[in-house]
């Protein structure tokens, strides 16, 4: 998961980490909180550092959300429980 809170004088930097987030295949839960089933990828870790907003962006890893069928089935994750 990735969860972000980028000030509105870099709005540009936060449009650009949605367009981003979303041709990596992240699926948009929150305006500002995407999911994904997978490793957060290095490179966007490496682009927060790029583009100065690693102090507004959060990488969250769990194993479990619940009431997570939607997800699941937005991810092709069937029968996974």
């Amino acid at each position: 998961m990735v969860f972000f809170d980028i000030p509105e004088k870099k709005r540009k930097y936060r449009d650009y980490l949605r367009k981003i987030l979303k041709l990596v295949g992240f699926h948009e839960f929150q305006r500002s909180i995407w999911v994904y089933p997978y490793p957060v990828p290095a490179f966007l870790k490496d682009l927060m550092f790029e583009k100065n907003i690693k102090p507004h962006v959060r990488f969250i890893t769990t194993s479990h959300l619940d009431n997570d069928k939607d997800l699941r089935l937005v991810f092709g994750l069937f029968g996974e429980d």
